[in-house]
């Protein structure tokens, strides 16, 4: 999937590997770049590196220190 700038960036922010991996595979073979984290300093750092167009949230990062869900994450990116 494309806009005018190239692929559409994609951040996917899950603390389950099954998941990431599943959400990763499935997004770039829709043509999706798609950058992956498991924690909040990850995800706050791959939002400066590479500006994604759409953010995919997990809402309970239980394996995740210190964050209690995606919407903390969301607020930290806006």
């Amino acid at each position: 999937m494309e806009n005018h700038r190239g692929p559409i960036k994609l951040l996917v922010v899950d603390d389950e590997e099954e998941i990431i991996d599943f959400l990763q595979d499935y997004f770039k073979e829709k043509g999706y770049s798609t950058h992956i984290a498991s924690s909040r300093e990850k995800a706050l750092e791959l939002v400066h590196k590479h500006n994604p167009d759409v953010f995919l949230l997990d809402v309970r990062l239980t394996a995740s220190p210190g964050v209690y869900d995606g919407i903390d994450i969301l607020g930290e990116i806006r």
